[in-house]
């Protein structure tokens, strides 16, 4: 970033010095420049040749469009519920354009979610923070030898600038996992309530997310439980927290399961199981996709594994990447969706809480050689991302392909 936009940034904080406590002033501050940032890049994605695209916008717009004449709805419809609310229904502001707006926002509610996170138990300073949480919101995935300069297609890249819904969908499951942080050190009925409504919000923005981190967090909860990390609450207790948490996402997935593979679907599917066939049809080489998709979290690991263990959030972060990327691996959708791929979103959205989880489990970890050298990979992920970014802004008619 500028030293201009920093200066800018300053200034506008010393203006509102009184106002607004310290810390919720400076996030907005920071939701505010992200948003600025934001915009124009969502403008030029949101305005590409609908005609001759090989993203999801123009299909994401022209779904929004149908749903709000009363056409079929998706069972993840928040995204376009959203952009018609923006819109003040059909008749209002122009659907590419108000895309962006609303892009945008959510890219500024991002980085202050991340912000939060990396905050948690660390000190930074404020262009720290800021530098960090605008970086992990472009990183992706190191480049391959077989495609490039392509880093996105066939990788489970933290980021991603084609599909509308995803971009939407990443604050919802960011909140998901700040709020579970707080569930797994002191899971109150205000913490696991909190929890629950974030859950089903996520669901509805894409439920990809949910359907690894449920199961994950549900077995972390237990595990504490039996351990008696919870000694003040009863077994009735426990389990009625556990319902407020994830009942309502659970029936939630199942409702979107029969909407998506029931027998009144618009497309006649099911998930059947096929062990790397769809993923191969991407990548040759599955494992160094995986490997470059999540170098910095492996390397931030590996390099401090004895604090990993103790570090309840980060193996929540890890367990739920792992299962996402498990069910990428394993399912498919059989019929004219099956070489979507629709299974790997699970693994995006995972791995960009990963890389948040990791950078803040970073940040409390002591100065030295090992922490420059995790915090030089995410740089290297940043790069890429970058390169990425600027290609899809050139030709955003063909961002999947970057």
């Amino acid at each position: 970033m500028g030293q201009s936009a920093l200066l800018l940034l300053k200034r506008v904080d010393d203006a509102t010095t009184g106002i607004l406590g310290s810390r919720w002033r400076s996030m907005l501050l920071l939701g505010l420049l992200a948003f600025l940032l934001a915009l124009p890049i969502f403008g030029r994605l949101c305005g590409c040749d609908p005609h001759n695209s090989y993203t999801d916008y123009p299909g994401h717009f022209d779904f929004a469009l149908r749903l709000g004449r009363g056409g079929e709805r998706l069972p993840h419809v928040l995204f376009h519920y959203c952009l018609l609310a923006l819109m003040s229904g059909l008749n209002g502001f122009p659907v590419a354009k108000t895309a962006a707006v609303l892009l945008a926002l959510m890219w500024g509610a991002r980085a202050v979610l991340t912000a939060f996170l990396l905050r948690a138990n660390a000190a930074v300073s404020q262009t720290a923070l800021v530098m960090l949480s605008l970086g992990l919101g472009v990183g992706m995935t190191l480049p391959n030898w077989w495609k490039f300069p392509s880093v996105y297609l066939g990788q489970l890249s933290p980021n991603v600038w084609h599909n509308p819904t995803t971009i939407f969908a990443i604050p919802f499951v960011l909140l998901v996992f700040l709020l579970g942080q707080r569930v797994l050190e002191a899971p109150s009925l205000l913490h696991m309530l909190a929890l629950g409504l974030a859950l089903a919000l996520s669901i509805l923005a894409k439920p990809n997310y949910a359907l690894a981190y449920i199961p994950c967090l549900a077995l972390s909860l237990l595990l504490l439980f039996c351990r008696r990390q919870y000694t003040s609450m009863s077994r009735p207790g426990f389990l009625l927290r556990l319902a407020l948490a994830l009942v309502p996402g659970m029936l939630l997935l199942a409702w979107q399961f029969l909407c998506t593979f029931g027998k009144h679907s618009v497309e006649e599917s099911s998930v059947i199981f096929a062990p790397l066939v769809v993923w191969s049809l991407y990548s040759p080489h599955i494992l160094a996709s995986i490997a470059l998709s999540i170098a910095f979290p492996l390397f931030t690991t590996a390099c401090y594994f004895r604090s990993f263990l103790k570090d309840r959030a980060l193996i929540l972060a890890w367990t739920t990447f792992a299962v996402a990327t498990l069910q990428f691996v394993f399912l498919a959708e059989k019929g004219p969706r099956f070489a979507h791929a629709n299974f790997a979103w699970g693994g995006i959205l995972a791995n960009h809480v990963l890389f948040v989880a990791c950078a803040a489990f970073l940040l409390r970890q002591p100065q030295g050689r090992k922490r420059h050298f995790a915090f030089g990979v995410l740089a290297l992920h940043i790069a890429s991302g970058l390169f990425c970014l600027a290609r899809c802004l050139v030709h955003p008619e063909l961002a999947v392909y970057f």
